[in-house]
């Protein structure tokens, strides 16, 4: 028998806490992220949203997580001239990532934005650019089991309005074309990151 809208809330809600019971040093965000994918495994939801992930290599999240441990004991010494410069050099690395992804979000932008129109079949439907495509970046810093891992979630909408404005409608991105090209995403982030990294001073 389906089940009910209690039903659903009550397996959600147990599932919460199996995966709390697992990740206990999981962020609020990635608790909500979870609950997300819970949501969209169940029956007649489609996928809201695609989560792109970039991670620095571990030697730069245990380089960022010292930068704010020093910074926070500058701090505590009362030298705020110096935790001050240690923050300042933590952002720069965090800052070098989102604007390493948001490259990559250009690149995914020119190369995925398509909607699939009409009904699609062997010889019916066609594929049309996409007006531009909606994401939202969300920076961490410790991975689920509580260790340095600075990353980056790129959720992009699962929705695109056609290039040509024929209507406002709002379709499904051609996910498969974004899963096929995650990989070329991928490089794009780390060759750009690590450019930005040089730019800083830092030897790679």
């Amino acid at each position: 028998a389906p089940k009910t809208g209690e039903d659903q809330a009550a397996a959600e809600a147990a599932a919460i806490a199996r995966y709390r019971e697992e990740h206990p040093f999981a962020s609020a965000s990635e608790i909500g992220a979870e609950r997300t994918r819970i949501r969209t495994r169940s029956p007649g939801i489609s996928r809201p949203y695609y989560d792109v992930t970039s991670s620095a290599s571990k030697s730069i999240s245990v380089l960022h997580a010292s930068l704010r441990v020093a910074a926070g004991q500058a701090r505590q010494a009362g030298d705020h001239v110096k935790a001050a410069a240690l923050d300042g050099e933590a952002q720069a690395i965090e800052d070098a990532l989102l604007d390493s992804v948001r490259e990559g979000l250009e690149l995914l932008e020119a190369m995925v934005c398509y909607v699939r129109t009409g009904h699609h079949s062997k010889d019916t439907g066609e594929w049309q650019d996409g007006k531009g495509l909606v994401a939202t970046s969300w920076l961490h810093t410790i991975s689920r089991d509580g260790d340095p891992q600075l990353h980056v979630h790129l959720a992009v909408l699962n929705a695109v309005q056609r290039a040509d404005r024929t209507d406002d409608k709002w379709r499904a991105l051609d996910g498969q074309h974004l899963y096929q090209l995650r990989h070329l995403y991928g490089v794009t982030v780390d060759r750009a990151y690590e450019q930005r990294l040089l730019d800083l001073g830092y030897a790679m």
